[in-house]
């Protein structure tokens, strides 16, 4: 009886000192925890900036890990949908049968609005060019008449809507002059070489000493002119037609500066490219050192 009254009292004793040691531990790890936390705020712009360098510090709790994912994610919508808005309105343009289609495509994203007043570009640099170049395409084919085979002349350049598409385009040149690749150099010179050959430009007009800017911003007011005038006035309407296409041929005169200033345009541009810039040049006459050094890309 003596016995197991003091192996009772052993195992009571011997369950304090668990209890205690147990406490102990729990104690100084809640303590070590404390200490850990403290040194992970007073460490946080460190951690953002070399969280994955540094193992100094444990991974942000899922709290805080799930909210930074969700500001990179808000920042990264905008962009996502600009280019998804984008790529839509391009299947659009190139969905279009005609002259009047493509011109729809435009007004319908807001290509009547002032450039000052838009939320966002009407185009971006691959629907200028695609849109452009189908437009150049439509107004420059050929229908057979009677067995004989003639030019359809659509008047574009006398349409008001092409006039504002052209200077938006040149707008949205000097602003992203970065965004227009070989592709899009290749689209717009063989587009204004094509539509070059529909209007005769005259002297006084094509002489005018003016950088693009400055065109651009006086075509612009020309356009709202004809516009308060309905389009009665024919002299002023033939005057919008030929500065539009002065517009064009100073958008191509900029694409070759950007081709000058980089080869790798040159380098990386394919064979029909090359081509479709060689044809352009020569047929808009700016026959000059460029021309060698496309030929030369274009042999090798």
């Amino acid at each position: 009886m003596l016995d197991s009254f003091r192996i009772s009292i052993q195992c009571f004793i011997f369950l304090s000192l668990c209890i205690r040691i147990n406490a102990f531990q729990a104690g100084k790890f809640k303590s070590l925890q404390h200490s850990f936390e403290n040194e992970i705020k007073s460490g946080k712009k460190q951690y953002a900036v070399n969280r994955r360098e540094s193992s100094s510090f444990s991974k942000p709790s899922q709290k805080n890990y799930n909210g930074r994912n969700n500001r990179l994610q808000k920042q990264r919508l905008p962009q996502n949908q600009s280019m998804q808005h984008y790529r839509a309105v391009n299947s659009e343009i190139i969905a279009g049968r005609n002259v009047k289609d493509i011109l729809e495509v435009f007004v319908n994203q807001g290509g009547l609005r002032p450039v000052n007043n838009e939320d966002r570009p009407p185009f971006n640099a691959v629907n200028y060019s695609t849109a452009v170049h189908r437009l150049a395409k439509f107004s420059s084919s050929r229908k057979r008449n009677g067995g004989r085979q003639h030019v359809q002349k659509n008047a574009i350049h006398t349409d008001v809507r092409f006039g504002l598409l052209i200077v938006k385009l040149a707008f949205y040149w000097m602003n992203n002059p970065d965004e227009f690749g070989n592709r899009e150099i290749s689209n717009l010179l063989w587009s204004t070489a094509k539509l070059n050959q529909q209007i005769k430009i005259q002297d006084s007009i094509r002489n005018q000493d003016l950088n693009i800017g400055k065109l651009t911003t006086f075509t612009m007011n020309h356009i709202k002119t004809v516009i308060r005038n309905r389009g009665t006035d024919e002299k002023q309407v033939t005057v919008m037609a030929q500065l539009v296409q002065v517009i064009l041929l100073s958008i191509g005169k900029e694409l070759l500066h950007r081709m000058r200033k980089s080869k790798d345009l040159v380098v990386k541009a394919t064979p029909q490219e090359l081509s479709n810039i060689i044809w352009s040049l020569a047929t808009i006459g700016e026959c000059d050192e460029i021309i060698e050094t496309l030929v030369d890309q274009l042999v090798i």
